[in-house]
């Protein structure tokens, strides 16, 4: 990755949630396919780690990986987070990263043990957009 200000943007392209009443689960895939942005500005010393810990849980967080590949700008990861309340999330992602900027595909799954197994899809975009 190269220092400086990248937008991220995620997109929701599929959800399920065991026993969410129909009006929630209404309002929530009519906000499916919406893109949520979020700029973040990218120091050198974080520039020059690698994806796993540039691309990885935000400090703090109590998440590790299972699994981590990185090889020809294509990357692969399982991480695992115990979500304080929420139970255990997984994810897998899966995609391409370059100096200027990424695409990803992730499949998450959280289960929390009392409503069942939550299961998002979605694409994650990191775009470089200037200097901090």
């Amino acid at each position: 990755m190269i220092p400086g200000k990248w937008r991220s943007s995620t997109k929701i392209t599929d959800i399920s949630i065991p026993g969410m009443p129909p009006q929630v689960a209404n309002m929530v895939k009519g906000r499916m396919g919406q893109s949520y942005s979020v700029d973040t500005c990218i120091t050198p010393e974080q520039a020059s780690r690698p994806p796993s810990e540039a691309l990885g849980a935000r400090k703090g967080s109590d998440c590790k990986y299972e699994d981590f590949s990185f090889s020809g700008g294509k990357m692969h990861a399982v991480m695992v987070c115990n979500v304080k309340g929420q139970g255990t999330m997984r994810s897998i992602v899966d995609g391409t990263v370059s100096g200027g900027g990424y695409t990803m595909n992730t499949n998450t799954t959280i289960n929390n043990g009392k409503t069942g197994t939550m299961r998002f899809k979605g694409t994650v975009t990191g775009q470089r957009i200037g200097d901090c």
